[in-house]
């Protein structure tokens, strides 16, 4: 303890009332000291639950609303105006937030814990007076350090506040200064524990999220303004002296703006206060850019102008406010820890649409594309994957036993370019911050030893040439794209160049690279004179043209029946347009998919007019290069097989009229360019993203999905985050934390469940799949706060609890007839379980049930059902509670550090009868219980009307007692319209079953409308749930 806290209580123990101070000092509650709200705030306290309005005044937050309140009293100056304002736009808020709360929310298990977590502001708001406010000061400062700072940081500079701000009245008694008397025992009393101070931080942290979301336009308005300009909160020797500064300015200054007196601000505490308190004074901005800024609040009078005059340096890229402090407390051992907090104007959390333009960004920083190319990039990328979509999803179509070894569930990463360039082209604009920002994370990106050796090559290795010429449908496309690469090598013109391939029966042909009058093949030709002459192998001497019968060639027809060339072969050289494939004859097929329009829509926005075919567009390039080795001569047995004819690709292959021939560039197995010996240049060919582009304008790109592109790094890393956005995609608002691209070693462990367990089940983009309840709270709590667990230890989670959200299993919010009928995932319910960090919470394992009542059988009544549709179990709810037990899920990165972010609880879910205990339930492990079956649909009748049931041995179970003894037999629980009883009714009845080990009654979920005459008894005992 500081000396000077225990000289502050041994002078407040030798008061002048020695005995009696010494009484109030051992015994002061600040819990029972209660002030009236300010009106303003009465709203507020109106919208808060039960159990949050207990905690706000009378629990652990009014007891540290009043301690605080009484340590910081006098720090800041009396701000009336400003109390009023800010309860006003709290109340105003409150409102709009509740009224967007679904009311099965507030009637579900979770009801306590829905709606506005207000309850650390109202907890001030009663505990302080009027003409005081100092509880509602603190609260404004909780609402301060919570928007600049991360929750670890601000519990941090909340516990060197209190320490500094005891010392600090310790000394003031020590000179003998006036000190109240609240505030002498506030200081004088032991330590407020840092939990406290965490769930105090928590709950402002969840009221700044919910009055974020509702003043959304407002607060984006703020976040343009914080882009165009440059504070920094001057430095103070001390935390304390630092925030206090602050504060103190903050609070000051919008006190003034909202009683109508402009102010002049030359520091970022003013616009920290604005953000954080969600008041929006109009604005003259004096910068990088004078600007007049009109908010238009209607709680600033017309007088409260602010002008931000701010001289942006021309040394610091940063815009914004920055503020810096040295935290002592943030963990067990080692010096203060230099934190420096910003608030730039950027989000903090991501859709699931801007992520998958951070992803693109991520794919352009990789591959290294310039910006000015980015655009066309995109486009590209869409295009490229629209084709191989297409061709995937007719090759899906296939009987099963034809398909292809392809990868399907790497088509994810495909769908995903697809869909992020919809965004892109959507709002270009817009998209760009998103796409800088994954540009700007140079550590996220795919482990290269994860998948594969091959690291992340441009557009997935497709320019290596050996790929390209091999995803290329025709033996026409690849002497097509040879001499569009060869053209662009000036040198090449000059030098009998010449193109060796196979056609596609596997003979062996060659072409030059330029025709016999020295002009290079038109590229996208269909034939004519510009058309290069081919030659039938090995007697190069011996031209055949295109149009002679290739049985009337001089030398070539008489040779061997083998090497016979189809005249038909090289009518249409340049891409194969009369080619067949397993789809039929794509090239004469005037239909196109959607694909295909969308395809060439996206080719033509990209790259309209662009010329591609710049002969004199020399390439100063080198992307690949191959030796050139004298190693081995020419084997001139004409009975050699083609196959060994293409040899290495270093080997002399062939001469012509005595000039040897070397490889040079290409594919050898399938197509290359050969050299004379004794050529070389530096300028080696490569191909580009527009010999893609070529090939996808004319559809001759091929992809076998076992092939080359899904050994890129960049594919499987790409599908596990579509397989991850699209578990999330059916939650609203931002749920990505902008901290997942920081990540440096990707390797969570959703993404391993998700391989093993989830991509077998979903075979490709087409597949109708649902993830599973487990799964998408997996990925969910590592994307929302970092929490990495796999989705086999969720199997019972009842929740997840983080700001001002709770994300629940839809099942247990509406009638489990609809689970029962796929009707699963995850439901997002405004509130929070009032717990710092991430919360994840589960049932308890054994959950227990009140025991029967051994004298109700004795009156209990036996009534016949009528078919009536009723409900007689109205006053049944279900209540969420938590026991002690909770661990911590902090990772190895967390060792040191004194709050913990990321814990599981042990949850409980009780049913209740008008108050009365009935049982605790596992609802999640329940509802998949074997023995719950649903009434398949009942065939058309003619019996509407009628509610008498055919089986008069039907009995009507009317209240939790006669459930209870009802054991066998044939019984209808009559629970009509009422999903939450029925919710409830079918836990009961599953849990006992499964102890039962299914022995007992079946139970029946029905309908809300069926005919009772034509339903089937075919078992002896049932329990329907009516």
């Amino acid at each position: 303890m500081d000396p000077n806290i225990g000289r502050l209580q041994a002078a407040l123990a030798s008061a002048t009332n020695e005995i009696t101070v010494a009484a109030a000092n051992l015994n002061f509650d600040f819990s029972i000291v209660k002030y009236e709200a300010p009106k303003e705030f009465h709203p507020v306290g109106q919208l808060l639950s039960t159990k949050r309005k207990y905690e706000a005044e009378d629990g652990s937050c009014h007891t540290i609303a009043r301690r605080l309140a009484a340590l910081f009293a006098g720090v800041c100056p009396n701000s009336p105006e400003l109390i009023k304002a800010y309860g006003q736009r709290a109340s105003e808020i409150a409102r709009e937030a509740t009224s967007k709360v679904s009311k099965e929310h507030f009637a579900s298990v979770f009801s306590q814990y829905t709606g506005v977590d207000a309850t650390s502001m109202w907890a001030a708001a009663t505990s302080s007076k009027d003409t005081d406010g100092s509880a509602i000061q603190v609260h404004l400062l909780a609402c301060l350090l919570a928007s600049m700072w991360d929750a670890p940081e601000a519990i941090s500079i909340w516990v060197q506040m209190v320490a500094e701000r005891r010392s600090e009245i310790a000394l003031q008694a020590q000179r003998g200064e006036e000190v109240k008397f609240s505030t002498f025992a506030a200081a004088a009393q032991q330590e407020i524990p840092r939990n406290q101070l965490a769930d105090w931080d928590a709950s402002a942290r969840s009221w700044l999220e919910t009055a974020d979301e509702i003043k959304k336009k407002e607060q984006a308005q703020l976040r343009v303004i914080l882009k165009n300009i440059e504070f920094s909160v001057s430095p103070q020797p001390t935390v304390y002296k630092n925030v206090v500064e602050v504060w103190k300015t903050a609070i000051t200054t919008i006190d003034n703006l909202v009683s109508g007196i402009a102010q002049e601000s030359y520091a970022g505490s003013t616009m920290i206060g604005l953000s954080a308190w969600h008041l929006y004074p109009d604005m003259h901005v004096f910068g990088r850019k004078n600007v007049e800024v009109k908010m238009s609040d209607p709680l600033i009078p017309t007088g409260g102008i602010l002008s931000l005059n701010c001289s942006p340096s021309a040394t610091t890229p940063k815009s914004g406010i920055t503020w810096s402090l040295s935290l002592a407390n943030l963990k067990f051992y080692g010096d203060p820890i230099e934190t420096t907090a910003s608030m730039q104007g950027d989000l903090s959390r991501l859709t699931v649409r801007e992520f998958r333009l951070a992803l693109l960004g991520c794919i352009l920083r990789i591959w290294n594309i310039a910006p000015m190319q980015e655009a066309i990039t995109v486009r590209l990328l869409a295009a490229l994957s629209l084709t191989l979509l297409d061709q995937a999803r007719k090759e899906w179509t296939l009987p099963f036993s034809k398909l292809k070894n392809w990868k399907y569930n790497y088509l994810y990463a495909f769908t995903l370019l697809e869909q992020a360039e919809a965004h892109y082209r959507d709002d270009e604009l817009g998209s760009s911050a998103f796409i800088n920002l994954g540009r700007n994370r140079p550590q996220f990106r795919p482990r290269q030893d994860k998948h594969t050796n091959f690291g992340c090559r441009p557009f997935f290795g497709l320019l290596d040439s050996r790929n390209f010429l091999e995803s290329l449908r025709s033996p026409e496309d690849r002497v097509s794209a040879l001499q569009r690469c060869g053209s662009r090598v000036g040198k090449l013109r000059s030098f009998p160049a010449i193109i060796r391939y196979k056609t596609a029966e596997n003979r062996v042909q060659y072409t030059a690279l330029i025709d016999n009058t020295n002009t290079v093949s038109t590229l996208g030709s269909t034939g004519g004179p510009s058309e290069p002459m081919r030659w039938l192998d090995p007697d190069l001497t011996i031209p055949v043209t295109p149009m002679t019968q290739c049985g009337d060639a001089d030398g070539g027809g008489d040779r061997n029946n083998s090497d016979e060339l189809d005249c038909n072969e090289g009518n249409n050289s340049s891409h194969g347009a009369n080619k067949d494939d397993e789809y039929g004859k794509e090239g004469t097929d005037k239909s196109k998919s959607k694909n295909d329009n969308d395809r060439d829509n996206i080719l033509y926005a990209a790259f309209g007019s662009m010329n591609l075919e710049d002969d004199d567009n020399e390439q100063d390039g080198n992307q690949e290069s191959y030796g050139e080795d004298d190693d081995e001569d020419k084997d001139d047995d004409e009975d050699e097989d083609d196959d060994k004819q293409f040899a290495s690709s270093t080997a002399l292959l062939f001469e012509s009229k005595g000039l040897p021939y070397q490889f040079y560039f290409g594919d050898a197995d399938k197509a290359a360019i050969f050299v004379p010996v004794g050529y070389h240049d530096t300028c080696t060919p490569f191909f580009t993203a527009e010999d893609i582009l070529w090939a996808l304008e004319h559809h001759s790109l091929m992809w076998d999905g076992s092939g080359f592109i899904t050994t890129d790094a960049m594919v499987p890393w790409l599908s596990l985050f579509e397989y991850a956005l699209r578990c999330l995609q059916e939650l609203p608002g931002p749920v990505i934390s902008v901290q997942t691209l920081k990540q440096t070693h990707f390797d969570p462990n959703w993404a391993e469940n998700l391989e093993a367990n989830y991509m077998p089940r979903a075979k490709s983009p087409f597949h109708t799949w649902n993830p599973t309840t487990a799964e998408i709270l997996s990925v969910l709590a590592y994307f929302l706060g970092g929490c990495d667990i796999g989705s086999p230890a969720l199997e019972s989670t009842t929740g997840i609890s983080y700001g001002n959200s709770i994300y629940v299993p839809t099942n247990l919010l509406h009638d489990p007839l609809l689970s029962r009928t796929g009707h699963r995932g995850v439901t997002r319910i405004l509130g929070n379980i009032g717990q710092p960090g991430l919360v994840i919470f589960s049932s308890v394992s054994s959950p227990m049930i009140a025991p029967t009542n051994d004298i109700f059988w004795r009156v209990a009544n036996v009534n016949q059902f009528d078919g009536r549709p009723e409900d007689h179990f109205g006053s049944t709810s279900m209540h969420l509670s938590f026991t002690r037990w909770e661990r911590s899920l902090d990772t190895v990165s967390s060792q040191g550090k004194q709050d913990v972010q990321f814990t599981r609880k042990e949850s409980v879910i009780s049913v209740r009868e008008s108050g009365r205990w009935i049982g605790d339930f596992d609802v999640m492990l329940a509802l998949r219980s074997p023995h719950i079956y649903t009434l398949p649909p009942q065939a058309p009748c003619n019996h509407t009307g009628a509610y008498q049931p055919s089986n008069q041995s039907l009995r009507s179970i009317e209240c939790w007692d006669e459930l209870r003894e009802c054991q066998s037999g044939l019984a209808v629980v009559r629970v009509h319209g009422n999903w939450l009883a029925r919710l409830a009714v079918t836990a009961y009845l599953a849990q006992r079953a499964d102890k039962n080990e299914g022995n007992g009654s079946r139970i029946t979920l029905l309908p809300a409308k069926m005919c009772w005459i034509c339903l089937e008894h075919t078992f002896n005992s049932n329990i329907y749930i009516y």
